[in-house]
């Protein structure tokens, strides 16, 4: 998907609500860092440099479109959440795969500016994808809950191509640190299947 594609859908789809929107915010962010020692040459470099569009439609939509300028493509969500009340939302269009306490923490919230290995081996490395996904808060914010499903081909890719899906649950009881996740389906990475 080109950036000119990614941006007139970014518009169709966010151009009413944006419009029309109540609370319109814009902000972002720079993750700088310079690299020395044996394996590397000395130099200073840009990891991130991102930008968010966000805000409220009315009481019950909010919109969210965030960029980094640094990535090809450089869409990373476009998300659309309406919320019902805080047991529960449902989030649509592009975002985050509920599937880790690692991936769900902005980077900017990280103690380190890359996140582990072992997640970008199991997901794509935006941990992002197209879909729709149920979540709350449930007993006093003492558990939580997120269920979706996903096309599985990973971020800024335009349709499902094997009408097969990736369904993701994760419950988190939040008391006593406890979490549990699961997830089932196809994920489509480097052209191979998972």
């Amino acid at each position: 998907m080109t950036k000119k594609s990614i941006f007139a859908v970014c518009a169709l789809f966010f151009y009413p609500v944006v419009c029309f929107a109540k609370t319109p915010q814009i902000g972002g962010f720079i993750h700088a860092r310079y690299l020395a020692g044996k394996a590397e040459n000395n130099s200073f470099a840009v990891k991130r440099v991102r930008v968010v569009f966000s805000g409220k439609a009315d009481e019950n939509f909010d919109y969210t479109i965030r960029v980094d300028s640094l990535r090809q493509p450089i869409l990373l969500d476009a998300v659309l959440k309406y919320t019902h009340s805080k047991q529960f939302k449902v989030d649509i269009g592009q975002f985050k795969i509920p599937m880790s306490a690692e991936a769900l923490t902005p980077v900017t919230k990280q103690d380190l500016i890359n996140k582990y290995r072992f997640l970008s081996q199991l997901f794509p490395p935006s941990y992002r994808d197209i879909g729709i996904m149920a979540e709350g808060n449930i007993f006093d914010g003492k558990i939580s809950y997120q269920l979706g499903i996903f096309n599985g081909n990973g971020s800024n890719n335009k349709a499902n191509d094997d009408n097969q899906y990736f369904y993701v649950g994760r419950l988190t009881i939040k008391e006593s640190f406890f979490a549990v996740g699961n997830w089932r389906g196809k994920f489509l990475r480097n052209g191979n299947r998972r």
